[in-house]
């Protein structure tokens, strides 16, 4: 998963850990977590 500025368009870093398409991703309530769940059946907790 790419990290990409919303203002500038560039990108700021990669977030590698799923083999396959990401579906779904929330942000967890403390705003400092974002969790992704993969096609490949996993889900990933990183920080932010």
């Amino acid at each position: 998963m790419l990290v990409v500025d919303a203002v500038t368009g560039a990108t700021r870093g990669a977030m590698v850990g799923h083999s396959d398409k990401i579906k779904h991703l929330a942000y967890g309530a403390d705003g400092r977590t974002l969790a992704t769940a993969g096609s490949d059946g996993t889900v990933r907790s990183w920080p932010t």
